[in-house]
């Protein structure tokens, strides 16, 4: 693991470097659910409005509800590496690749 898990509501986030993400139970430790990515997340995933957020080096991001269980929202192909962890400011998540740096607000 390269990142920092995230915790949300009882529930922790993490990926691990056999490319697989995870969502455990706080308290237990008991898995909740897994999901197999593309590529190794270098990053920390990012919880945000009931999402999750997570960028690989293989330039796919992820997004998720962040809930017991497992539901994938996303699956975008930036292109490009993305080592850092997504930012939520102000309404607009930032997400940056290798090359570029993406801001997206949702349409109102």
């Amino acid at each position: 693991m390269l990142g920092t898990p995230a915790v949300c509501n009882g529930l922790v986030f993490i990926a691990d470097c056999g490319r697989v993400f995870h969502c455990v139970d706080a308290q237990t430790g008991q898995p909740c659910w897994t999901h197999e990515i593309n590529g190794e997340a270098w990053a920390s995933p990012l919880v945000a409005d009931g999402k999750v957020y997570l960028g690989t080096r293989s330039g796919t991001f992820y997004v998720f509800a962040a809930s017991r269980e497992k539901k994938v929202l996303s699956t975008i192909e930036l292109g490009q590496p993305i080592s850092s962890t997504a930012i939520a400011a102000n309404g607009v998540l930032y997400v940056a690749t290798m090359t570029h740096l993406y801001a997206v607000r949702q349409s109102r």
